[in-house]
């Protein structure tokens, strides 16, 4: 039996609303016959880090982000703008670097919420 891909799920914690989304996105793709949905919720420990977040991204073959509201944020010489997680876009990074250091595919699916700015290289 060929083993299921792993779908790495970046959204939001702070919420129980976050948390169910995240938790009702990796029970769609559990639902496939060839994927599993990993969604960091549990994690707490620096072990967790590198044993569990940083491997699974490693070897996932698709990233499903949701980029939720954080905070205004206000600099001299721009309008003011809403930010998105800080976890998630680190996420974002680290699989960037891993698709262009191993040079493998990684299927990305972004939702941004209403509102949210687009920074950097997003």
């Amino acid at each position: 039996m060929k083993p299921r891909g792993i779908v790495f799920v970046s959204c939001g914690q702070r919420t129980a609303e976050e948390r169910a989304l995240g938790s009702k996105i990796c029970e769609l793709i559990n639902a496939t016959d060839n994927l599993t949905g990993y969604f960091a919720q549990d994690e707490s420990t620096l072990e967790g880090l590198t044993g569990n977040i940083f491997m699974r991204l490693d070897k996932c073959v698709a990233l499903v982000t949701v980029m939720h509201r954080r905070g205004r944020v206000a600099v001299p010489e721009m309008p003011a703008f809403d930010r998105a997680s800080v976890f998630v876009e680190q996420e974002i990074g680290i699989a960037a670097f891993l698709k262009h250091v191993g040079k493998r595919p990684i299927e990305v699916r972004a939702y941004v919420e209403e509102g949210v700015a687009l920074e950097g290289m997003r």
